[in-house]
């Protein structure tokens, strides 16, 4: 496996993320919403992996979570040294 290290903005990332997951999010009936730091700051590191890591963690509980009645919540979190993001899945 080959790996391809650069330096990225985190926040950036994860809006692109986002931006391909909402579709998904509301076709379900859920909504995400975002908590983020602001000084995420830059990785070092793999992007496409990273991207495609989190990508995945989102639309697959994305996939398994249906609005219910009684509501639910997920938290998904990424950390960099002293900053995180949370993106947090809601239902109704």
């Amino acid at each position: 496996m080959d790996l391809h290290i650069e330096d990225f903005q985190v926040a950036d990332l994860i809006d692109e993320v986002l931006a391909t997951v909402r579709p998904l999010v509301a076709a379900n009936g859920n909504s995400l919403n975002l908590e983020i730091a602001a000084d995420l700051g830059a990785m070092r590191t793999d992007r496409v992996k990273v991207k495609q890591n989190l990508y995945n963690l989102l639309s697959n509980a994305t996939k398994f979570t249906k609005m219910r009645r009684s509501g639910s919540r997920s938290r998904t979190k990424m950390k960099t040294g002293s900053s995180s993001a949370s993106a947090i899945k809601e239902s109704a």
